[in-house]
C-alpha cells in the first residue's frame, strides 16, 4: 500500500486512488445511462476478455464512462456472470480537476485487483443518440443479444 500510495503521489492522483479502487457498493448501476438531450456522452469503455489467467471462462468486467456537463466524468464498474447477470460493483465520479489520465489509471488498478485484461474502447466520438445505437449494435452491446464468442 505505501508503494502504491508514493507512485500515486508523485503523479498527482486524489486521495481516493491510494485505497482498493473497487469499494463495492451495493445498489451500485449496473449500466451507464448516457442523456445526449443533456448534453451528456459516451467517453471511454473498458471490456474484460472473460477469461481467466488460466484461460478458463470468468465474468465479463467493464467500465462504462460518460462525460457530463462541466467536464466531470462518471464510471461504473459492472461485473457480468457466466450466465449474462450483470452487477454494478463500484461507481466513480471524476472530477474535471483530476489530473489527466486519473480514470484510465483507476481502470488500470482495478485490472490488476481482478486479474483482468481489458480492451478499451474510445466513444468519444459518438455524438448522437442514433450513433450509440448502431455503434451499441455493431459491437453486439445491446440488452438481450447473445455474446457472439467474446466479451460485449
Amino acid at each position: 500500500m505505501r508503494a502504491r500510495a508514493a507512485v500515486h503521489g508523485r503523479a498527482g492522483y486524489p486521495a481516493p486512488m491510494l485505497a482498493s479502487p473497487i469499494k463495492l457498493a451495493p445498489g451500485a448501476p449496473a449500466m451507464l445511462r448516457i442523456h445526449f438531450a443533456a448534453g451528456e456522452r459516451p467517453h471511454l469503455f473498458w471490456v474484460s476478455d472473460g477469461r481467466s489467467a488460466r484461460g478458463d471462462a470468468a465474468p465479463v468486467y467493464k467500465v462504462l464512462s460518460k462525460a457530463v456537463p462541466g467536464g466531470a466524468l462518471e464510471a461504473v464498474l459492472v461485473e457480468e456472470d457466466l450466465d449474462g447477470l450483470r452487477r454494478g460493483l463500484a461507481r466513480v465520479d471524476v472530477p474535471p480537476e483530476y489530473p489527466a489520465g486519473w480514470l484510465t489509471r483507476w481502470v488500470e488498478t482495478v485490472a490488476e485487483e481482478l486479474g483482468a485484461r481489458f480492451r478499451l474502447y474510445d466513444l468519444r466520438s459518438v455524438a448522437s443518440a442514433d450513433e450509440w445505437a448502431i455503434l451499441a449494435g455493431q459491437l453486439g452491446w445491446l440488452r438481450g443479444e447473445p455474446r457472439p464468442g467474446g466479451p460485449a
